[in-house]
This record gives structure tokens, C-alpha cells and sequence, in this order.
């Protein structure tokens, strides 16, 4: 082998000392993009410091820290499913703290990946069993699923930690709610309203409670129950049109109709636009006979809720009275079709309910299942 002339030499350790700068330089400004995306993190500016991540990364790919980084931003920036490679590259889920593996979670359910969601918060209580954001979301979740029993344990768990019963019982009675389960339902919200007068610890609105914790008593056959909490309520927001409007409701179903009467009219006076109160109008114009004004009241329910069925069967009624059989008949199918797509079940073999009598004079008329 012909020796290196000696006058190369040089050149050539030259070159290679520039190489190792150049790439010592490279390694250090790298490093300092992964301190920078840190920091843009901490600021909260989340797409700099995504950018700063991915910017390290095509340098370093080995590096677990600036993958994790790069996969909360993603998981805050609601790319759930884009975040789960970084994950994996940072060494898997079990490294990340409690709070990252919360963030990591949260954006599985807004991503609607609900069963990996699901697997995340199971993750979290196996390492924290009495986490309350994560019982409080899995219990959420459970429910978005409907998987009603999963969601009752969790929410029971919940409502037996110290300082979270409100927000437990209030996830217990809106399961119940939607599991069809009006008595279980109404024990629950009767003791968050007992703990929480105000109410200023519900999980979610008012309005939610109120029109699901009424609708529970009176399909329990609570009427005066259902009063009585509303006449509390009524007492701190006298003018509040929902509440009003159940408070019509209540007073309907237990006999009072001129104090139901008094309660729709008012809501109206607050709202224009409460569909239930003019339904509640038309049925107390059909019980004292007055067909003309109960078709008014009706077809102005109907208009301002077009997905009421039970503003187009009590319709169908009016119609039927009135001599109108294409009419009546018209109104009963569409209440048919809209009862279906609300997914209430029909009593019988394609009967409507027996709440909602055969259309005769001067019928008394009942509601279904009451809404706001």
C-alpha cells in the first residue's frame, strides 16, 4: 500500500476536525431546539413547541423525552390518533406522570376512540384507584357507550369519596336518567339537590338536572315532589323560563291545572319560544273544550318543536274532534314516525301510548313523557 503523502496529512485531519465540529454543533443545537420546545410547552404555545419536537426528532429519533413531548402536544392539539407513535417511541404509556396519561385520555374521548379511552383511565386507577378526574371521566365515558353498569360502579365509586358525593350522585342520577330508571334517577338527583342547594357543584348544567330530576319524579308519580323541589328553585330564579315550565307540568299532573296554567303562561311571558309551555296550553284548551284555541296552542308547540310527538298526536286529537279524519290521521302517523326516531318504544303492537287517549269530544288529555 502506497503511503499518505505527507503534505495530505494535514488536509486531511483538517477536514476531519471540521466534520466533528460541524457535528458537535449540530448535536448542540439540536439539544437546545428540545430545551426550547420544553419551554414553549411550559408557555403553553403547544404548535412551537410540536414544531421545535418534530424539528429534534429527525435529528435524534432515539430521543424518548422530546417524543413524549411531541405526543402531548399532539394529544392537547386533538390528534389523538397521530399521538400514539410518539408514545410508543417514548417508552410506552406507564412512563408518562398521572397528569400526561389525563392528557393522553381526554383527547382519546374527544377523538372518539371511547374503548382505548376507556383502557387509558383504567390505567390511571390502577396506578391512582381514587382519582377523581379519572372515575369522574371513565364514569362519562361508560355512559357515552352506553354501558349503564359499568358507568354505575364507577359513579358509585366516585359518590363515596369524601368531598365528590355531589358530583358522583349527579353522574349516578343522569346514568339512571338515561338508563330508564326513574325512581334509582330521582333518589340520586333528590340527594345532590339536598347536599347542593345551589347547585353550584353539578358536573354539568343546571338545566340538565332540573329538567331531568323533574321528568324522573313525575314519571315516578311524585308529582307534588317534583313541585315542591321546583317551588325551591323558583324561589332563588323566579323568572326562569325552564323551570317554569315543569313547574306547569307538575301542577298538571297532580290536578292543579289553573296553577299549571298560571306557570306556562308566565314561562311564555319569559320565553316566547317554550314549545312545552304551549303544548301544556293546548291540552288544558282540549280538557275544557275549547278546540279552537287548543289547535292554536298546538300547532304553535308543533312549529316551535317539530320534533315533538307528542305536540303532533295531541294534534291528531284536536283534528279528530274537529271532523278532520285525513287530518287526525296524518298527525298520528307523523307522531308514530317521531316517537320512533326519538327511540321511545310503542306499547303494543303499534299502539301509541295509553297516556295519549282516542281523539273525543271534550276528552281530558295527558302527556307522555314530559319535556322541557
Amino acid at each position: 500500500m502506497t503511503a499518505m503523502p505527507r503534505r495530505l496529512a494535514p488536509v486531511l485531519a483538517g477536514i476531519v476536525l471540521v466534520a466533528l465540529a460541524g457535528a458537535t454543533f449540530a448535536v448542540v443545537t439540536h439539544s437546545r431546539r428540545r430545551l426550547e420546545a420544553e419551554a414553549a410547552y411550559t408557555r403553553g404555545n403547544l404548535l412551537e413547541a410540536l414544531r421545535l419536537s418534530l424539528d429534534h426528532l429527525e435529528f435524534q429519533p432515539w430521543d424518548r423525552e422530546a417524543s413524549r413531548l411531541a405526543a402531548l402536544c399532539l394529544s392537547r392539539l386533538d390528534f389523538a390518533a397521530e399521538a400514539e407513535p410518539h408514545y410508543a417511541a417514548a417508552g410506552g404509556t406507564s412512563r408518562l406522570s398521572v397528569d400526561e396519561a389525563q392528557i393522553r385520555a381526554f383527547a382519546l374521548v374527544r377523538a372518539g376512540r371511547l374503548d382505548q379511552a376507556v383502557a387509558a383511565y383504567r390505567e390511571i386507577l390502577e396506578r391512582r384507584p381514587n382519582d377523581p378526574l379519572a372515575l369522574q371521566r371513565l364514569a362519562t365515558t361508560y355512559l357515552t357507550m352506553k354501558r349503564y353498569p359499568d358507568a354505575l360502579e364507577i359513579a358509585g365509586r366516585l359518590a363515596g369519596l369524601l368531598g365528590f358525593e355531589v358530583i358522583g350522585d349527579a353522574l349516578l342520577g343522569t346514568i339512571a336518567h338515561q338508563d330508564g330508571v326513574p325512581e334509582d334517577a330521582a333518589a340520586a338527583y333528590q340527594r345532590v339537590f339536598e347536599s347542593d342547594p345551589t347547585l353550584a357543584r353539578l358536573p354539568f348544567e343546571r338545566s340538565v338536572f332540573w329538567s331531568e330530576f323533574i321528568v324522573d319524579l313525575l314519571e315516578s308519580g311524585r308529582g307534588a315532589d317534583a313541585s315542591r323541589y321546583l317551588a325551591a328553585g323558583l324561589a332563588s330564579t323566579p323568572d326562569d323560563p325552564l323551570l317554569l315550565t315543569l313547574a306547569g307540568r307538575a301542577s298538571f299532573q297532580v290536578g292543579e291545572i289553573d296553577a299549571a296554567e298560571r306557570s306556562w303562561k308566565r314561562a311564555l311571558e319569559v320565553d316566547t319560544r317554550r314549545a312545552r309551555a304551549y303544548l301544556g296550553l293546548g291540552q288544558i284548551a282540549l280538557k275544557r273544550g275549547d278546540v279552537p284555541r287548543a289547535r292554536e296552542s298546538l300547532e304553535r308547540a308543533l312549529s316551535l318543536g317539530p320534533d315533538d310527538f307528542e305536540a303532533a298526536y295531541q294534534l291528531s286529537l284536536v283534528l279528530g274532534i274537529q271532523g278532520d279524519a285525513e287530518g287526525a290521521r296524518r298527525y298520528r302517523e307523523l307522531a308514530r314516525t317521531l316517537r320512533i326516531k326519538a327511540g321511545i318504544p310503542e306499547r303494543g303492537m303499534g299502539a301509541m301510548p295509553a297516556s295519549m287517549p282516542a281523539p273525543t269530544p271534550n276528552a281530558a288529555t295527558s302527556d307522555s313523557k314530559p319535556m322541557p
